[in-house]
């Protein structure tokens, strides 16, 4: 199985379940819908 560094973390994770999650939209609770984070959000929550 492969691994992957999970941003600046240094925690091991699988690359199949990295991009499982989401930032709203499709696939999450409808009391969520339109409420996920900008783009520019999402990509500091991934930098971090």
């Amino acid at each position: 199985m492969h691994y992957k560094t999970l941003g600046n973390t240094g925690l091991k994770i699988s690359a199949v379940g990295l991009g499982c999650g989401n930032f709203g939209g499709v696939g999450s609770a409808p009391a969520f819908f339109g409420k996920g984070e900008s783009e520019a959000e999402a990509f500091v929550l991934m930098d971090a």
